[in-house]
């Protein structure tokens, strides 16, 4: 039996994005940004201290800074997020209190729109296509544990964390 896999996100209820992951994917995915991934330390003590950190931040605003892409190895096609301190903040407080594993190509506070392997001539297709949304801002008011074993398709949610 397969051990489950946690991570944290940002999920942004976008039905443009939506449409953009399920026009470029063949298995559409929930639209977010990863925090942290491969979180190594059991659901139980993960609820308990997402809890605790969360209870002492305010929302905060994120903003889709460049549409750029994977060099190789995973592919796809994603937005940096523009940094700020919260952010920054944010991402360190979470970091330094949860256990985690980060693979080697893991870019932190990065919205994927596409996982699929593409040639380089497609990948800047898709940027041009969707780089208008580039700057698009968002409010986050919450974060959430999602367990993240498979493939996209049979990632789910498992609890919603909202900022006080």
């Amino acid at each position: 039996m397969q051990k489950n896999t946690y991570a944290l996100w940002i999920v942004f209820q976008d039905e443009e994005l939506e449409k953009v992951i399920k026009d470029l994917n063949d298995e559409p995915f929930i639209v977010h940004a990863g925090i942290i991934s491969i979180i190594t330390e059991p659901i139980e003590s993960i609820k308990k201290k997402l809890s605790h950190l969360l209870n002492k931040n305010k929302p905060f605003k994120v903003t889709l800074e460049k549409l750029t892409h994977f060099d190789d190895n995973p592919g796809g096609v994603y937005f940096l997020l523009k940094q700020n301190n919260k952010l920054k903040e944010f991402n360190y407080e979470l970091k330094q209190n949860i256990k985690h594993k980060s693979k080697p190509y893991f870019i932190p506070t990065h919205l994927t729109i596409t996982y699929r392997k593409l040639p380089l001539l497609e990948k800047k297709k898709i940027i041009k296509k969707y780089s208008y949304l580039e700057g698009k801002s968002y409010l986050i008011d919450s974060i959430y544990l999602v367990q993240t074993n498979g493939k996209p398709k049979e990632w789910k949610i498992i609890e919603r964390y909202g900022f006080y």
